[in-house]
């Protein structure tokens, strides 16, 4: 009975420090969309958000690892601290988006718009970034070894 009693102690608290907008979390998977949403820790690994309006959200220090999200709209999203790798954002419209620190190993940008967006401390090795527009985009202390 001990054992059980320190066991959901433990699981309460590690709920409290990663705990996540559970609201909406489900309007984003009911609806494809989800503005000014805080979605920060969330687990959105391997999701097909497609074409889903993100406009504003927060996603700081979530797993998006294999997320999908061409032609979805990032515009002003803070993806801060996040793991995309092997991530789809071809045709997404990141402008204005924060993605400082975040790891986006194999992530794919193909003509996705990043004009105005932050980048800077990212990892962005094996990144595609062909013929997406990147103007005023910060790049500074980025890892883009083999990007292309």
């Amino acid at each position: 009975m001990r054992k059980m009693i320190t066991a959901s102690a433990a699981l309460l608290a590690t709920l409290e420090v990663s705990a996540i907008n559970f609201d909406d979390y489900r309007t984003l998977l009911a609806t494809n969309s989800c503005i000014n949403c805080d979605l920060t820790n969330a687990d959105l690994s391997g999701i097909d958000l497609k074409v889903a309006d993100l406009t504003g959200t927060d996603f700081t220090g979530s797993d998006m690892t294999d997320v999908v999200l061409n032609k979805a709209i990032l515009t002003n999203a803070i993806l801060n601290y996040t793991v995309v790798t092997g991530g789809d954002f071809s045709e997404a419209n990141l402008n204005g988006a924060s993605l400082a620190g975040a790891n986006l190993q194999r992530t794919n940008f193909l003509r996705a718009k990043l004009d105005g967006a932050d980048f800077s401390y990212s990892n962005l090795q094996e990144a595609t970034l062909i013929a997406a527009s990147a103007i005023d985009t910060n790049f500074n202390h980025s890892v883009l070894s083999e990007a292309h």
